[in-house]
């Protein structure tokens, strides 16, 4: 499944919370801001997962402020290795 999920590039929703609170079904989400616009979540998993070692693109989402560390890491060690970290593991679920 994780290969299949990784291959439509469809992975769900991502929310980074900013303030503590509670919601209920049927509570309103807002989009407050989108501070960089180009770098959608679609963008992102191009990056990683189509567009592997577009250095350009991940010396850029490597200093993405807002995007999680263990991705800026990994886009990181993309530019300093030249190479795919191997995904087979996560991806057979072994």
């Amino acid at each position: 499944m994780s290969r299949a999920v990784q291959q439509s590039l469809r992975t769900g929703w991502y929310y980074r919370v900013l303030e503590e609170g509670e919601l209920r079904a049927g509570d309103p989400l807002a989009l407050v801001s989108r501070p960089y616009p180009d770098w959608s979540l679609a963008r992102l998993l191009r990056v990683l997962y189509v567009d592997r070692l577009n250095y350009v693109a991940l010396s850029d989402m490597a200093e993405l402020p807002p995007l999680a560390e263990s991705w800026r890491k990994l886009a990181s060690q993309r530019l300093a290795r030249h190479e795919v970290e191997d995904m087979e593991k996560r991806l057979a679920g072994g």
